[in-house]
């Protein structure tokens, strides 16, 4: 391991170590804001320190001190029932207020394709309910019905064809 000579230039350091630091406290608490006050806060503590001759290795002491700038930094959240989240995340949450119509749209789909199963053959009713409600695995409904693969997803494919194709064109006529 090689040991790093202390320089008094705290520019020396910023231009060295600012983008690894900030990937360092990136990678631990996911807000780019609060990530830049603790790299800035790090390298206001390394110059600080009136006794920079004693650090034997300038780069593991900024870590250290980044690392624990992030510990206190989660600490502080905990301790509000906070929870530090990306600023991206935070941009991009749309408004997820269901409205009346979005429900009454939702209940009459519904409506529509418990329709459609209904009109569908008994053993493709059958497989289709076994599957897509019950979520049964296939190996299960073909013991179950003494049928085939190949018969149990012939009977999935017809019901999911028929279902789609029938709400749209209830959909439509809704709309007619």
């Amino acid at each position: 391991m090689m040991i790093e000579e202390p320089k008094q230039d705290i520019n020396y350091y910023i231009q060295s170590y600012y983008g690894e630091l900030m990937a360092f406290v990136l990678g631990r608490i996911h807000s780019r804001t609060s990530a830049a006050d603790i790299v800035q806060e790090t390298f206001l503590r390394f110059l600080s320190n009136k006794d920079k001759k004693s650090v034997q290795n300038p780069r593991a002491y900024l870590y250290r001190i980044a690392g624990n700038l992030v510990i206190d930094e989660s600490r502080k959240h905990a301790a509000q029932g906070e929870y530090i989240v990306q600023d991206a995340i935070l941009k991009n949450i749309k408004d997820t207020v269901i409205h009346g119509e979005q429900v009454l749209e939702g209940r009459q789909r519904l409506r529509f394709m418990a329709i459609a199963i209904e009109e569908l053959p008994p053993r493709c009713r059958q497989v289709f309910r076994m599957r897509k409600v019950e979520l049964r695995p296939v190996e299960d409904i073909m013991e179950s019905l003494g049928i085939s693969r190949n018969m149990v997803e012939k009977h999935l494919r017809r019901a999911l064809i028929h279902c789609r194709h029938r709400v749209v064109e209830m959909e439509l006529g809704k709309r007619n």
